[in-house]
């Protein structure tokens, strides 16, 4: 057994685990969710168990680089909001689109309609605080317009079977309720 070897890596441990500790001491924990400054401090955790059963130096500056590039990839409030943002403007756009292609197949009551289901959607994206919110409003926006009725055709795509009609009618009961409450 290598005594010097030892206390190397056992230096080399100690003054990596402090490094991390220094990095993860310097984040604003505000700038974080309570989620994501969490994960920060599991990355932190873990690198500490984890290098108590390394064998190499290598093998502990591989983990402890592998550590800061997870901590770093951790995303702040800042950059979560503006990624939600981003996703909200691409959902608005791409319902706009979906309406536009379909709008002159609507009859004019459910042209009235269309817009009403754009303007709810748009305030209810506006509110909502994840990509999966924003996806799932989406597809019951575009499952409301479908249900409309129309001149001819269909809108951005072909309405097949009853149980999707049904759903559709029941997306748009729902968004009308729901406007009623709030307006």
């Amino acid at each position: 057994y290598d005594f010097t070897q030892a206390i190397s890596l056992y230096n080399l441990r100690n003054t990596l685990i402090s490094n991390l500790e220094n990095k993860v001491s310097q984040l604003n924990k505000d700038d974080y969710s309570l989620a994501n400054f969490g994960l920060i401090n599991e990355y932190l955790d873990n690198f500490k168990t984890d290098s108590e059963t390394m064998l190499t130096e290598q093998e502990l500056n591989s983990a402890y680089s592998s550590a800061v590039s997870l901590i770093d990839a951790v995303e702040t409030k800042a950059q979560e909001n503006a990624r939600i943002q981003a996703a909200r403007t691409e959902a608005i756009n791409e319902a706009n689109e979906y309406l536009q292609s379909c709008i002159d197949q609507l009859t004019n009551d459910s042209k009235q309609t269309a817009l009403t289901l754009l303007d709810d959607f748009i305030y209810e994206v506006n509110l909502s605080e994840s990509e999966n919110s924003i996806s799932k409003s989406l597809k019951s926006f575009k499952n409301s317009i479908d249900a409309l009725e129309r001149k001819q055709g269909g809108c951005g795509g072909s309405i097949d079977g009853g149980i999707f009609a049904f759903v559709s009618v029941l997306s748009l009961a729902s968004l009308m309720i729901r406007r009623k409450k709030n307006g």
